[in-house]
């Protein structure tokens, strides 16, 4: 049995990221993939276990267990002349690379007219900094290659030259991937899958795999990370439940169109009941009354 919580966990990877204590560890994710060394971080989403336990009650009275499988913006971070976030993504979802997209520029967009940041006063434009968004992916996005970390950014594609104005990084580092850049993603690769490094890692990554050790976590802490494993468990569940339900509907329906023996066989052979399949299966209204009927001629009775 594991020491320590992974940190595909939400609720790790916020404590290792999001902590404003761990700044060194931060730093140092950002330094490996994007070549930035920033003096000054600002959190601005920092880790409080008391604030997670408020969202994830807030979740789970809601229902909302897709809110815990997809959390937004795990990290984000202000570097004072860029804006880093990062996301932990464990299963592949519909739309993910334009949903990332989306929050890079989001970000993007936020400073616009922030006084703050201003360089020149009265020119709201002028606020608008740099965006890094690194996303770590725990399955394949890209096929065919073996390449474990790119970048994409907005560029002239004839002469191969970057808009200036315009300094955006989105970058993704798909951990079950081999080929990385350098030697310490190498590292945070064996880390995001095992939680564990070795001892020539740098300083930063032994002390990440440190922060998830089960001794070194509180009581709460890890209550709070199992409810968050067991949720995760439970959505992916049903989605598996609603894709294999989506399968026999598919098959039902292709019956009736042909035999409506055929259909009936495919009911009674997955033993499911017929108020299941009228009242969650969603078949055409014409297919009901036949199908009741038949059902009905082999003793089941339908009772809705």
């Amino acid at each position: 049995m594991s020491d320590r919580i992974l940190p595909t966990n939400d609720l790790c990877f916020k404590k290792i990221f999001a902590d404003i204590s761990n700044l060194d560890i931060l730093r140092g994710l950002i330094n490996d993939f994007f070549g930035l060394n920033p003096v000054d971080i600002i959190i601005q989403n920092p880790y409080s276990i008391e604030s997670y336990k408020k969202f994830l009650k807030e979740a789970e009275e809601k229902g909302e267990s897709i809110i815990l499988r997809q959390t937004l913006r795990d990290v984000t971070a202000n570097l004072i002349f860029a804006d880093f976030t990062a996301e932990m993504q464990v299963t592949k979802t519909d739309f993910f690379g334009e949903r990332s997209m989306y929050y890079t520029f989001d970000k993007y967009c936020q400073n616009y007219g922030d006084e703050l940041t201003l360089k020149i006063p009265q020119n709201l434009y002028s606020s608008l900094k740099p965006v890094y968004t690194l996303n770590i992916l725990r399955y394949n996005a890209f096929e065919n290659s073996d390449r474990a970390f790119r970048v994409f950014k907005i560029f002239d594609e004839e002469e191969q030259k970057e808009f200036e104005p315009l300094t955006i990084r989105v970058a993704y580092f798909e951990i079950l991937k081999t080929k990385a850049t350098n030697k310490n993603q190498e590292y945070w690769r064996e880390f995001f899958i095992s939680g564990e490094t070795d001892d020539t890692a740098p300083d930063y990554i032994k002390r990440a795999a440190n922060v998830i050790k089960l001794v070194n976590m509180s009581e709460e802490e890890r209550a709070v990370a199992a409810r968050v494993d067991k949720a995760i468990a439970d959505y992916n569940a049903g989605i598996a439940t609603a894709k294999r339900e989506g399968l026999i509907e598919g098959e039902i329906k292709g019956k009736l169109e042909g035999k409506l023996e055929d259909a009936v066989n495919i009911i009674l052979d997955l033993g499911l009941t017929l108020s299941k399949v009228i009242n969650t299966l969603r078949l055409p209204e014409s297919a009901r009354p036949d199908l009741i009927r038949e059902l009905q001629a082999r003793g089941i009775e339908y009772q809705p």
